[in-house]
């Protein structure tokens, strides 16, 4: 998640992980497809320890996003996949955690595509 969200707070998402470490790749987290199995489960990675990663979530569910990794689940482009009701669900799930709780959670955003 590199490009933020359309109304979101430039200053949280300043303190991403993906925006520090990829900032020169952002077409690692806009694809419209889930990216080979080494660079998905090292951006996956990268999520999980990501201190904005429900805020992530939470501003990618409001802004119905599409095409894109957020928060660690990969969101396919709503109209070529059923898989985006399950993105938003699991992406809902994400910003419902709280933000001092919000530590790795093995499993979690394998869905991301």
């Amino acid at each position: 998640m590199t490009s933020l969200p359309a109304g979101t707070e430039e200053h949280w998402g300043s303190e991403a992980v993906c925006f520090r470490e990829t900032p020169d790749a952002p077409e690692l987290w806009t694809s419209e497809r889930r990216p080979a199995q080494p660079v998905w489960t090292y951006l996956q990675q990268m999520c999980q320890r990501c201190p904005v990663q429900t805020r992530c979530a939470a501003e990618a569910v409001a802004a119905e996003q599409q095409s894109g990794i957020y928060a660690g689940v990969f969101v396919p482009e709503r109209r070529k996949s059923k898989g985006w009701s399950a993105a938003m669900n699991q992406l809902r799930e994400i910003a419902a955690e709280s933000a001092g709780a919000a530590s790795p959670r093995p499993g979690k955003g394998s869905r991301r595509g």
